[in-house]
């Protein structure tokens, strides 16, 4: 395949009880995550240089723009944002704290930045490190175009680089979710014609991952809770700007 749409959502942002506000999604994929947040009454601009992806987030949010998040130029707004959000895409970047920093403006003064970013110390990759393994896949927290890691300590030193105070703290399990990446794996070996977008949009939409999303989602996560720093494979954090 010669590029990869990023076709999945972040349970515990879709679930956040977020409505009635006017939110930028900087690296909004298709626009599977930011449909889920329209549907709970937000107005939803999503920002992508992905002209692939760009085609399927258009049906599902209410405005795109395309646009590098890595470069200095700036994006047309007609007003600021209520919340800003980063979801999967910083690690993408060369320089994280540049990006944050870069939209930040777009930002009402009172207004939230909700940012997820994959545990390099989790459980897994903990194993794989200590039996010499590091070894780059199509996706997960190993993914090959990630281009930058952080624990849950370094994490938090990079939101107060960028004087952000986080007001909630969520996590993402990995029990459950190699079973999907193996289904996924296994559908493009035996499937040729298959692709990775078709195949997740029927993940996505099957009653399976609907009871995965209501009933075991929540059981699974009770460990990440107890220990995140080992546990979560991402942390989902909801900030402010420190105003001390």
């Amino acid at each position: 395949m010669s590029s990869k749409i990023y076709d999945e959502i972040n349970l515990q942002i879709a679930k956040a009880d977020i409505s009635g506000k006017r939110i930028l999604d900087i690296g909004c994929g298709s626009g599977l995550l930011g449909e889920a947040l329209r549907k709970k009454g937000n107005y939803v601009i999503g920002v992508n240089i992905s002209q692939e992806e760009l085609a399927a987030a258009k049906v599902r949010l209410d405005q795109v723009i395309c646009h590098d998040v890595t470069s200095n130029a700036e994006i047309n707004l007609e007003q600021k944002v209520d919340v800003l959000l980063f979801s999967d895409i910083l690690e993408h970047t060369p320089d994280p704290e540049f990006v944050l920093n870069k939209f930040l403006k777009y930002l009402n003064p009172e207004g939230v930045i909700i940012i997820s970013i994959p545990n390099i110390a989790c459980y897994n990759m903990r194993l794989r490190l200590l039996f010499g393994f590091f070894n780059y896949e199509d996706y997960g927290i190993l993914d090959k175009t990630h281009l930058r890691f952080f624990t849950k300590s370094s994490f938090n030193r990079f939101l107060q680089n960028c004087g952000l105070e986080a007001v909630d703290y969520k996590v993402s399990p990995y029990f459950v979710r190699p079973l999907f990446k193996l289904l996924r794996s296994l559908k493009l070996k035996f499937s040729p014609s298959g692709s990775v977008s078709d195949f997740n949009q029927g993940v996505l939409n099957s009653p399976v991952f609907k009871i995965y999303a209501k009933y075991i989602f929540p059981l699974e996560n009770i460990l990440p809770q107890v220990y995140p720093s080992l546990f979560a494979y991402q942390f989902i954090v909801f900030c402010k700007f420190n105003k001390k």
